[in-house]
């Protein structure tokens, strides 16, 4: 994986480089008018991102990140659904 690969603090940027990339594409669309004003309501899911970031600067121990993945996927979910809703209902 990265983080084998990276290093701890390589992970910590690249995974900062990823959020930002998800958050700037979106605003980026938005604002060019690809995707309607609703799909805003996807960048909510920058709090989670937020504590994820924190979680993995506090974490000592690799193992427990591993088993707490699925609060990435919550950020993922959270924009998918509302990209999706937003396309399809706008």
């Amino acid at each position: 994986t990265l983080a084998v690969r990276a290093g701890k603090e390589g992970s910590i940027l690249i995974y900062r480089m990823f959020i930002i990339m998800i958050f700037a594409s979106i605003l980026f669309l938005v604002s060019f008018g690809v995707l309607p004003l609703f799909a805003l309501i996807s960048l909510i899911a920058i709090l989670p991102a937020f504590n994820v970031d924190q979680m993995i600067r506090s974490s000592e121990n690799w193992l427990d990140l591993h088993d707490r993945g699925g609060k990435i996927r919550i950020i993922y979910l959270y924009t998918g659904i509302v990209l999706i809703l937003s396309i399809g209902l706008f």
